[in-house]
Order: structure tokens, then C-alpha cells, then sequence
């Protein structure tokens, strides 16, 4: 189960940082790329409040 928490907290990182480097360097879509980043960022927080709870 940790292992599985681990990837889940890679994968959603690596997702967060992906996207806002994108939303600096793409100024015509910042605000899509802006609500996506917020979303990653509370299942960011979603995992690490999971894992917690453990």
C-alpha cells in the first residue's frame, strides 16, 4: 500500500511541476493550465493527508 502512495505522490509531482512550468511559459492558456495546477495541487494534498492518516 505505501509503495502505491509513494507513486501516487511522484506521479502527482511530477505532474504539479510539469504544469506550472507550462502556465509560466504559455501565456494564451495560463488560465486553463492556472485550474489544472490547482486541481494536482489539492490531489497533492489529498495523498500526503492519506498517507498520514496510515
Amino acid at each position: 500500500m505505501e509503495k502505491i502512495i509513494d507513486q501516487d505522490k511522484e506521479n502527482v509531482s511530477s505532474k504539479y511541476l510539469i504544469i506550472s512550468l507550462m502556465s509560466l511559459l504559455t501565456l494564451r492558456k495560463v488560465k486553463m493550465l492556472e485550474a489544472k495546477r490547482k486541481e494536482l495541487r489539492n490531489d497533492i494534498y489529498k495523498v500526503y493527508n492519506h498517507s498520514k492518516n496510515e
